[in-house]
């Protein structure tokens, strides 16, 4: 059996920042009998712990959750470390969702701790993050569910705003991380990921989609997005205004695109690099700035060229038609361009120009 260590809310925001801070402040640490063997389900005395106000401390184990845990406006949620402290959700839809969907809820917090589904699960979902203000979720780990965690609004009288996704790991699930809805994109960050992709055709690293034409930006900072054999995956699909991309990195995505926009006006692509055959594609031609430093192996242009070697190139074919690969050269070596064309006998096939 385990400790479910809960403390009262501190300072003057009602809300404590640090770890420490809350084991600093205790004021109750309760034998909840709390099976930490992740055999017992847990739900219960998770959800009785947020309704009586106070945040939660998870120790190190295995906790089972069999139904969907849901927070309240300030609530945090804490383990002992990711791999330390183990979430196995058994439940539909979201682990962690808002309780009252109809209004904003801010300095909600979750950190330090794994969250899984023992095996891929499209009925099981991660963290929701709806109509969240001022809200975070640091150094957790998410696996095999449909979606990990998401920024999500349908309320046009709230917002979902300056919320940050911090130092996380994604694994198998098939959005990794979901903005959707109205006004999502508001200054919402993820920073210092790494999102590993579930092998599926339709699987989606970083998917923004907003309803409305915001003007502050979504922030995208040294993600690092990675395939598993994916075939016509994506590893970021942006469609949504004023967006960036600073400083991350796609690999072994095989024939997939790394990023793809639609319908974005002032994006920003920035120290962003390609290291497998991974085009860019834009499907509206709005302005997208491409920094020079985006030009160090990964040539990055919407809609026009991607990196890759000979052996990486797609089966040519009429979704290619007309798209141009640049092949860099080493030392003393040419750079290659080919285009996807198609033959008389209505074949395709990659030539170089």
């Amino acid at each position: 059996m385990a400790n479910l260590i809960t403390s009262h809310k501190v300072g003057d925001s009602g809300h404590a920042t640090d770890h420490n801070e809350i084991a600093s402040r205790l004021q109750t640490l309760v034998d909840l009998g709390i099976d930490n063997t992740g055999i017992s389900d847990c739900s219960s005395a998770i959800i009785a712990i947020i309704e009586s106000g106070k945040d939660i401390v998870f120790p190190a184990g295995t906790f089972l959750i069999n139904s969907t845990i849901f927070y309240k406006n300030q609530t945090r949620i804490t383990g002992a470390g990711r791999g330390k402290t183990i979430l196995v959700f058994a439940g539909t839809g979201f682990a962690f969702d808002a309780k009252d969907q109809t209004s904003s809820y801010s300095f909600v917090e979750f950190s330090n701790f794994t969250l899984k589904s023992l095996a891929y699960d499209e009925q099981r979902c991660g963290i929701n993050l709806h109509g969240c203000i001022n809200s975070s979720a640091n150094n957790i780990e998410i696996q095999n569910m449909l979606y990990g965690a998401c920024f999500t609004c349908d309320n046009g009288s709230i917002g979902c705003w300056w919320n940050y996704i911090d130092g996380c790991k994604f694994d198998n699930c098939l959005e990794s991380i979901k903005y959707t809805g109205s006004y999502v994109t508001n200054a919402n960050t993820v920073s210092n990921c790494n999102i590993h992709m579930l092998d599926n055709q339709n699987a989606i690293g970083i998917n923004i989609a907003s309803s409305e034409d915001d003007t502050d930006t979504a922030r995208i900072i040294n993600v690092q997005v990675e395939g598993r054999s994916v075939d016509y995956g994506i590893g970021i699909l942006i469609d949504a205004y004023g967006c960036c991309v600073i400083g991350s990195r796609f690999e072994k995505m095989n024939y997939g695109v790394s990023i793809t926009t639609r319908g974005v006006d002032s994006m920003l692509i920035a120290n962003t690099y390609a290291w497998t055959n991974i085009p860019v594609f834009s499907e509206i031609n709005y302005y997208i700035e491409i920094s020079k430093n985006s030009k160090e192996r990964s040539f990055i242009r919407a809609g026009l060229l991607s990196i890759g070697t000979e052996k990486g190139f797609p089966p040519a074919s009429s979704q290619y038609r007309g798209k141009i690969i640049l092949v860099p050269g080493g030392t003393g070596v040419a750079d290659g361009l080919y285009i996807c064309i198609k033959q008389a006998d209505e074949s395709y096939l990659w030539a170089k120009l």
